[in-house]
């Protein structure tokens, strides 16, 4: 056990915390977590730390899920971070992240030790891979209490995006001038050629059927989510989970979320009456390689577990009052 005094430049004053690591079972292997707590005065909820598909430790870059916890400690709240299997003091094999193959062995494991060590609701924080592997998990989670997604993509992966831009941007007349280049015909039988071959052909159907003047890839209902995401979005609304979604402002998966908002992700934020809250943090978030946009977000999420603790979430609040609140296109972004 560690104990210690955080001197921190964004801690007013010093606070006194704790650090007990411990080994765990999930599924067929050990994992290694720490749980970061005050000596005092703890307070109800918890925060569950998942990392993303790095495969350093959950200590993260520049220490991030280390000063992340102790600040949480110094605001009154514990919080676990553990390492995957295959990382760190972890057994097993990591053989890669895949956004389609969370890792809900690892983290229902990670639940259950925090329960042992008298955890009963917790809010959890995810980056990334973490974040996908908590969303599609969290219907089974027992004591969940509300999610924050940092940077979480809504696609699987592969060149989906890039072909959701490419289909926006290519008209029907484009595309068939296209057919006509060798390229394509040596390519069309690839996975992704015909995905955009079939994309633009649908919007471009739709738009006749319809009289839409949208792009060419604007067709209702259509969009870049995957059905895996729309899954654990549809589970989050159903729970009633207060969820803050996390991206930067330049990042590729925040331009990529703006696209879902004109698909059937768009229509799901829209049911959920406000308990589906996105912060966008200026600049670019994604890996972390600015201490700056670290510092972001750190502030961003103590904020948001602050605000679930005292049951005051932006959903609650006159969304016409204060210059920081924003009701746009379904979803409430704080800046």
């Amino acid at each position: 056990m560690n104990g210690g005094v955080e001197r921190d430049s964004t801690v007013r004053e010093a606070q006194v915390w704790e650090e007990v690591p411990g080994f765990f079972p999930a599924g067929d292997e050990v994992l290694f977590g720490v749980l970061t707590r005050p000596l005092e005065d703890a307070k109800e909820v918890a925060v569950l730390l998942v990392p993303g598909g790095w495969r350093g430790t959950s200590i993260g870059i520049n220490q991030l899920f280390v000063r992340l916890g102790r600040r949480l400690a110094a605001k009154g709240h514990t919080s676990m971070r553990f390492d995957y299997h295959g990382v760190g003091e972890s057994t097993g094999q990591l053989d890669g992240f895949r956004l389609h193959q969370p890792f809900s062995a690892d983290l229902e494991g990670a639940v259950d030790w925090m329960k042992s060590n008298g955890i009963s609701k917790f809010v959890a924080v995810g980056i990334c891979f973490g974040a996908r592997t908590v969303l599609a998990r969290s219907a089974a989670l027992s004591g969940l209490a509300g999610l924050c997604l940092i940077s979480i993509p809504v696609h699987d992966g592969g060149r989906g995006p890039k072909l959701a831009r490419m289909a926006g941007r290519i008209t029907f007349r484009d595309l068939l001038r296209r057919v006509k280049n060798p390229w394509f015909i040596r390519n069309v039988l690839t996975a992704d050629v015909r995905r955009l071959f079939f994309r633009v052909l649908k919007a471009r159907v739709s738009r006749v059927k319809h009289g839409s003047g949208g792009s060419a890839g604007s067709a209702p209902g259509e969009g870049v989510e995957s059905s895996l995401f729309l899954s654990g979005m549809r589970d989050v609304v159903a729970q009633r989970l207060q969820t803050l979604l996390v991206y930067g402002s330049v990042d590729e998966d925040y331009e990529v979320f703006q696209q879902g908002l004109n698909g059937r992700l768009g229509e799901l934020i829209k049911t959920s009456d406000g308990q589906i809250q996105v912060d966008v943090i200026p600049g670019s978030i994604h890996g972390f390689t600015r201490l700056e946009a670290q510092e972001r977000v750190l502030g961003a999420v103590i904020q948001w577990v602050e605000d679930s603790e005292k049951g005051a979430v932006v959903a609650a609040q006159d969304l016409h009052s204060g210059d920081n609140l924003v009701l746009r296109d379904g979803y409430r972004p704080r800046s």
